[in-house]
């Protein structure tokens, strides 16, 4: 089977269930894919997989760090919470990509996806670190068994007997 058809039929069956069993459980769904999505867009295999975990898992953290700033702004200055907000994430965004010197935190846009899908899951910290690492092993998952598809069908086609297109069936 073609490496992009495996990886496709793998991906088609991973997301299924993933979906189905993510709300019937009550988890945050899109957080899985976006995680997902990072795992092959930081270059996948295991080097994607802790790239993913810890980008990912900092980018909530930063999450949470930006709303507790936020807070602090709008009591000490007693500015409206959206601007205190936008201070907090200005800064704070800042110092994630200064942060990125930091070799495990280089990949600039896992943290900022952990930090959206924070916000994006209503700052649910746990959902949001849940759906995160389910995502990263969805996508190292998705990988493996898409290779071993790729794989048993370079051998099934190795051991098929050659045709010569001269002869006769």
């Amino acid at each position: 089977m073609p490496a992009l058809v495996a990886l496709s039929v793998v991906i088609a069956v991973l997301a299924g269930v993933w979906t189905s069993l993510s709300i019937m459980w009550g988890l945050v769904t899109f957080a899985a894919f976006v995680s997902w999505a990072c795992f092959f867009a930081s270059g996948g295999g295991a080097k994607g997989l802790k790239t993913t975990l810890i980008t990912n898992f900092t980018g909530v953290v930063w999450g949470v760090l930006i709303i507790r700033f936020s807070d602090g702004i709008a009591a000490a200055a007693g500015t409206a919470t959206p601007v205190a907000l936008g201070i907090s994430l200005g800064i704070i965004a800042g110092v994630m990509v200064l942060a990125s010197k930091v070799g495990i935190w280089a990949y600039v846009p896992g943290v900022f996806m952990g930090t959206a899908t924070y916000f994006g899951a209503g700052l649910d910290f746990t959902g949001s670190a849940i759906g995160l690492v389910v995502g990263a092993f969805l996508g190292i998952a998705s990988a493996k068994l898409s290779d071993a598809l790729t794989a048993k069908s370079k051998i099934a086609a190795a051991e098929a007997p050659v045709v010569d297109a001269a002869e006769p069936l």
